[in-house]
């Protein structure tokens, strides 16, 4: 080994450590106790992997063992094991934290840290109604314009499938060429989405805007409630606020139809109450059984399914 071309990690070279990880150019020294208490699968890796067959058997009296993996990521991953601290998905997080500890945790099946940042991107891309509609508050995850992008192909990495059916429908919200052609990542560097996940995400764009007009809308478009005393004022009510939601049907950016919320309150002042309340239960049956057929546009298993795989890995 050219010691020459290799670094020591400023943090991670433990006085007490008895064993060397070697990932890509930087040497962490840690001690062999803590990384296999949260991950079983380095113990194997510590147990039956040679020394690296490039370097010297020891360093500093111990044991060389080399890591394919990013030295990035095990700079976040051994801070998240050594500090519980250091990952708060509380705190507003930086992404190259969260994919890192992600990819590691996935990998060494540190089942604690996984759980853990698979709950944190489910806090924008969850699996429930409901957490969708609080996901803005929830919201800690560093932005950037291509985000949503670096979340679907983290989640194909590390076969999180539970993340991808909300998070393709959201990639919507970036617009055709940003999906098309990609967007900047939080580096800097460019992020795409595979051809595939390309038109999955496209296919499902129209049929699910087919969808929310004849499903979400049905409401509106409808004849409306059989109770109602004033059917022309409702209808002449029904038509002015399809020309007011027209705008969010626009061509250059197809929202998710979760996004899509009615103000009843305004609503009221153009339909009777009648027609309020068949709307609103119309409305809300339509949009929770759009939201458990997510999946099955993307040809994802449906959420049971996925919920079922998360918790068995």
């Amino acid at each position: 080994m050219d010691s020459g071309l290799l670094r020591r990690s400023r943090e991670f070279w433990l006085e007490g450590g008895d064993i060397v990880l070697k990932a890509e150019s930087t040497l962490f020294r840690v001690t062999r106790g803590i990384l296999v208490y949260h991950s079983p699968v380095l113990l194997q890796v510590i147990l039956q992997g040679s020394p690296d067959p490039t370097s010297e058997t020891v360093i500093s009296g111990c044991r060389v063992i080399k890591v394919d993996d990013s030295a990035v990521d095990w700079q976040h991953f051994l801070k998240a094991i050594h500090d519980p601290s250091y990952y708060d998905p509380t705190r507003e997080t930086p992404f190259a934290v969260i994919a890192g500890i992600l990819r590691l945790s996935t990998k060494y099946q540190a089942q604690t840290l996984q759980k853990t940042a698979v709950e944190h991107l489910q806090r924008i891309f969850p699996t429930t109604i409901d957490e969708w509609d609080r996901r803005a508050d929830n919201d800690t995850i560093q932005k950037f314009r291509g985000r949503t992008i670096a979340i679907i192909n983290l989640a194909q990495e590390t076969n999180h499938q539970i993340l991808l059916p909300s998070a393709m429908a959201y990639s919507w919200a970036i617009g055709l060429d940003g999906l098309l052609d990609g967007l900047p990542s939080y580096d800097g560097s460019h992020v795409e989405l595979d051809w595939d996940t390309k038109r999955k995400c496209i296919r499902a764009r129209d049929k699910l805007l087919q969808a929310v007009r004849g499903r979400l809308l049905e409401f509106i478009l409808g004849k409306g409630a059989g109770r109602c005393t004033t059917k022309a004022k409702c209808d002449e009510g029904r038509l002015l606020s399809l020309k007011i939601w027209e705008k969010f049907f626009g061509d250059s950016v197809i929202p998710t139809p979760f996004r899509f919320m009615v103000n009843w309150t305004d609503l009221s002042t153009r339909l009777c109450e009648h027609c309020i309340d068949d709307g609103r239960n119309s409305f809300l049956t339509a949009r929770w059984l759009l939201w458990d057929e997510l999946p099955s546009y993307f040809d994802l298993p449906s959420w049971e399914v996925l919920r079922r795989r998360e918790e068995d890995d």
